[in-house]
């Protein structure tokens, strides 16, 4: 199983998922199960972006295994949501090329279809947004139309993100969170 970091977390999730249910554990992810576990149990396996304790400081207190799961998919999904959607976007056009340049292009349709499903869940409210206002609007975008849209929303998610990491780190300084007068 691949080791989880803020570039490949959708399909780690997946695949961690899969794993656990394989082995009639998903009941401990799920919450039915509520068999304490010890949270200062050392972490061995280190990725790039959430290192061995970083992952220990994150599930600190946590007493069940669905509370540490819980914690750390909070943690990646932020990190999933502000992935950076243009070299994501310039990956994938990369690929078409290619799969041109060997007399395979995939359609436009597939296409369209593969940047929407690669993209982060926390973006499917927004990607059905676009598509329901294209179709009322009887215009049919084009997966270059798309990938503008997403950059747009990324800025959006990334602008918000500073500023509610602003106001965390300025609410001591104020004593409150709302901001300088």
């Amino acid at each position: 199983m691949a080791r989880p970091s803020s570039t490949n977390w959708v399909i780690y999730k997946d695949h961690f998922l899969w794993a656990i249910d394989t082995r009639g554990h998903l009941d401990h992810i799920d919450g039915s199960t509520k068999e304490l576990v010890n949270p200062n149990a050392r972490c061995e396996d280190k990725t790039k972006d959430l290192t061995a304790s970083e992952a220990a400081a994150e599930i600190q207190g946590k007493r069940t295994v669905l509370e540490i799961w819980s914690s750390l998919m909070d943690e990646f999904e932020k990190k999933s949501q502000s992935m950076d959607v243009r070299a994501h976007f310039d990956k994938l056009c990369t690929m078409r090329e290619e799969l041109a340049s060997m007399g395979a292009p995939p359609e436009e349709d597939v296409f369209y279809t593969i940047i929407m499903s690669s993209m982060p869940a926390s973006y499917d409210s927004y990607i059905s947004a676009i598509n329901g206002t294209a179709s009322i609007l009887k215009k049919t975008l084009t997966s270059n139309e798309l990938m503008q849209m997403l950059m747009e929303e990324a800025n959006h998610h990334t602008m918000k993100a500073k500023k509610s990491q602003w106001k965390e780190e300025n609410v001591a300084f104020y004593g409150n969170d709302s901001g300088p007068s």
